[in-house]
């Protein structure tokens, strides 16, 4: 029988492997902030360093002398555990994947996740940035009226690929990702190749040890799984429920909006 790993204490300080004061700053002296910020649900992505960021639960906050200790409270949050959780399943596939955001390590004295830094940013900063330039309005559309313009459609197909691309490797470890947003897909400056970020949402069993890792849709947005009618509702990510992820973030890549908006609901 799979075994729950939530708030297990073992979790917590799996990752952890040094004791003492910090020689190291957890976030980038220089500044925390990426140049175009990246929040992932409640986990915020900050700078590291000039290569690399860092997976840091908002719950981290709560505590400010002790953060460092291997019993400090933000460790038992949930935001903490989808973090300690993303390095598991990392260490699950086992192999790095062009489409997957490499993960590089974790810092010492918290065993937070260290991944490679974007050298663009999110898909939601780059709606944000460019939509004017990608999308144009059709009149005799159906709502949203909103559609990406032909010359963009190849970058979409690359990316509606590229996506699956990951999601393959992924669901062949037995991994279901879970909450694929936005601010998960991340874009690389000059190629705009995409690859998903971290797995807060994801939900797996280790097979070596029965250790379950619960996952959960975290975005509240309402067209999403677990908010269909109740007899279709599913709460719990599978590989079902990532290709209907997938085909609302394909939606959203080529309206610029949500499923259902501008017709009266989210």
């Amino acid at each position: 029988m799979a075994r729950g790993v939530r708030n297990k204490a073992q979790l917590g300080t799996y990752y952890r492997t040094a004791t003492g004061p910090r020689s190291v700053p957890l976030t980038d002296p220089q500044g925390h902030r990426p140049r175009w910020p990246i929040d992932i649900g409640g986990v915020h992505v900050y700078s590291r360093d000039a290569e690399s960021v860092i997976f840091v639960p908002s719950s981290r906050f709560w505590i400010e002398n002790e953060a460092d200790d291997p019993d400090a409270l933000w460790r038992e949050d949930t935001e903490a555990f989808d973090c300690f959780k993303t390095s598991y399943a990392y260490n699950m596939i086992g192999q790095e994947h062009p489409r997957i955001v490499p993960v590089i390590g974790q810092d010492a004295w918290t065993g937070l996740p260290i991944l490679k830094k974007p050298s663009y940013g999110s898909l939601w900063t780059f709606i944000q940035n460019y939509g004017s330039h990608v999308y144009t309005a059709q009149a005799d559309a159906a709502p949203p009226t909103s559609r990406i313009k032909p010359e963009f459609r190849p970058l979409a197909y690359q990316w509606s690929l590229q996506l699956l691309s990951g999601l393959s490797l992924i669901h062949s470890r037995g991994i279901a990702y879970g909450e694929l947003i936005e601010t998960n897909c991340w874009i690389s400056a000059g190629s705009l190749s995409m690859a998903v970020a971290g797995f807060l949402g994801s939900d797996f069993t280790d097979p070596s040890n029965g250790w379950n890792f619960p996952g959960s849709f975290f975005s509240g947005i309402e067209f999403s799984p677990e908010y269909l009618p109740l007899s279709r509702a599913v709460r719990v990510p599978t590989s079902e429920t990532d290709m209907f992820m997938f085909g609302r973030l394909a939606y959203q890549i080529m309206t610029s909006e949500l499923p259902g908006d501008g017709i009266g609901r989210d």
